[in-house]
C-alpha cells in the first residue's frame, strides 16, 4: 500500500509538472483551484483503482496457474480481497477527514 501510494504520488507529480500550461489556461478561463484539484484527485483515484483491479486479477490468474500445473494448493480467498477493500475504504475516509481539517494560516495560499 505504501509503495503504491508513493508510485501514484510520483506519477501525479509528473503529470502536474507536465500540465502547467494547461492549468494556467484553465485558471485564465475561470477554473477554481478546487476544480483543478478535483480533476487530479479523480485521475489518481482511477489510476489506483485500475492498478488494484489489475493486481487482484493477476494474483488470481497466478494462483489458478500454480494450482493447475503443480501439486501445490493455491487459492485467493475472498476474505483477503474483502480485508484489502475495507482497508482501502478506511484509508480513504481517514485521508478525507485530514483534508477537511483546518489548515494553519501559513499553509494557505494567498488569493
Amino acid at each position: 500500500m505504501v509503495v503504491g501510494g508513493i508510485v501514484i504520488m510520483n506519477i501525479m507529480l509528473a503529470v502536474v509538472t507536465e500540465r502547467t500550461r494547461e492549468i494556467g489556461i484553465r485558471k485564465s478561463l475561470g477554473a477554481r483551484r478546487r476544480d483543478i484539484l478535483n480533476q487530479y484527485l479523480v485521475e489518481s483515484a482511477v489510476l489506483a483503482g485500475a492498478g488494484g483491479l489489475i493486481g487482484v486479477g493477476t494474483a488470481w490468474l497466478i494462483a489458478v496457474a500454480v494450482r493447475s500445473f503443480t501439486s501445490m494448493p493455491m487459492s485467493l480467498p475472498a476474505s483477503s480481497i474483502a480485508i484489502g477493500w475495507d482497508y482501502r475504504r478506511w484509508w480513504g475516509c481517514s485521508s478525507a477527514s485530514i483534508r477537511r481539517a483546518k489548515r494553519p494560516s501559513w499553509t494557505r495560499s494567498k488569493p
